[in-house]
């Protein structure tokens, strides 16, 4: 039996907890893995989930000081920010993860959890980590991704500077076989070796997984009826946690709407938080953020294509979704996107990244061709079931962590 903890402080409605919590739910059903979940965002429920105190502990008159000084910088600069960050002085103690010592800790999205300067070595003298990168903060300071060009001031480039160099001090002491990160895309785990904080440790690539049996194809008719969509119009879908966030792109998308043939007949349908408005003379339906996978299952089956025009990305939970449902995708070429959108098999993936014309371009090809978004969508749930079921997922995880364990 193989004890595996994973250890998150993602918020439950992001793709990183959702898609760490997949490979929990497929550990779940080997005989020959215990599985469990500790939850620093205080919102996790069910699948073997403990959640960990979300209050601050308490802090030796040292430690306060070192906080202190490391925060107030953070205090002057300018916020709020696009780009997220996070300070590698996270609140977590040793103390809440000494009652269970596991064969392997999976670590995941553990911003402002975890202390790189305390948990983090401790946790590779107790037992070898896998972590799992969801976005590009284990790799990075502060950053979780690429800021942006006015984010990149002086005071913010000194405070990824000291946060780069703290995490390196951190791994520094840790035994280069102690750590395996994860790459989900094949472009994340080559960002490893890449880093500065990482350099000289192993990593591998493992896509995520997904619950094949919920995620399938349904009633394409559901979506079309709640949305009014007219008869012969092609739906367009488009899926995000924050709607509004640049880096999903949602402007791109707006943008090369404007610029297709008037002549297509389209109904762009948009769910998530905080809405966008498009073209007057667009059909378009906001739904709001959907969190039932059932519901979500209903809106991607209902889709023509669903579009994913994030700038920067990983391996979006949504596009394994899309796919498993059969619809097919389009997208910029960037981060794993290329993974799972291949072309004449799940969609397109457009460059160059962020041009409006080049999307209006390849949507229109592709809405133009009703007989080729048919084939796509059998080859797309086909490619979902071949490659990112659950059960792959956690065969290839269950295998790393014996391997693991046999070295140590």
């Amino acid at each position: 039996m193989i004890r595996v903890t994973h250890v998150s402080s993602a918020p439950f409605t992001g793709g990183a907890a959702r898609a760490g919590l997949r490979l929990h739910e497929g550990l779940l059903l080997k005989d020959d893995v215990q599985s469990t979940w500790l939850d620093g965002s205080g919102a996790g429920d069910g699948l073997a989930v403990v959640k960990l105190p979300s209050a601050l502990p308490k802090l030796s008159l040292p430690k306060r000081i070192r906080r202190k000084l490391w925060q107030t910088p953070f205090e002057k600069l300018p916020s709020p920010t696009d780009t997220p960050f996070s300070d590698p002085r996270g609140w977590g103690t040793i103390k809440m993860f000494q009652h269970s010592i596991p064969d392997v800790w999976n670590l995941h999205w553990v911003s402002w959890l975890m202390n790189w300067e305390t948990v983090l070595p401790w946790m590779a003298e107790q037992a070898p980590i896998v972590w799992t990168l969801h976005d590009l903060n284990p790799l990075r300071g502060l950053w979780h991704y690429e800021p942006t060009a006015s984010e990149q001031t002086e005071p913010w480039q000194s405070m990824e500077l000291q946060s780069v160099q703290q995490k390196r001090r951190a791994v520094a002491a840790i035994p280069k076989d102690r750590i395996t990160f994860v790459g989900p895309s094949q472009w994340m785990a080559g960002e490893v070796a890449r880093s500065q904080v990482t350099e000289g440790f192993n990593a591998e690539c493992i896509p995520y997984g997904i619950n094949t049996e919920v995620f399938c194809p349904t009633n394409r008719q559901i979506l079309r009826d709640i949305c009014e969509v007219a008869d012969g119009a092609l739906v367009v879908g488009f899926l995000a946690d924050s709607v509004s966030d640049p880096r999903k792109g949602m402007s791109q998308l707006a943008q090369a709407i404007s610029l297709l043939d008037k002549s297509l007949s389209i109904h762009i349908v948009t769910v998530g938080r905080g809405g966008i408005e498009l073209s007057s003379d667009c059909a378009h339906t906001y739904l709001g953020p959907l969190r039932s996978d059932r519901l979500l299952r209903s809106f991607y089956s209902g889709c023509d294509l669903f579009v994913c025009p994030s700038l920067q990305d990983n391996l979006p939970c949504t596009v394994m979704e899309s796919l498993a449902c059969g619809t097919p995708v389009l997208s910029f070429d960037v981060g794993g996107l290329p993974d799972m959108i291949r072309e004449g098999v799940s969609g397109t993936v457009v460059s160059p990244v962020g041009d409006p014309n080049a999307m209006a371009d390849a949507m229109s090809k592709l809405l133009a061709n009703p007989n080729c978004l048919q084939e796509l969508r059998h080859t797309s749930r086909q490619l979902a079931k071949e490659e990112y079921s659950l059960s792959t997922q956690a065969n290839r995880y269950r295998a790393m962590y014996a391997n693991l364990g046999k070295a140590n």
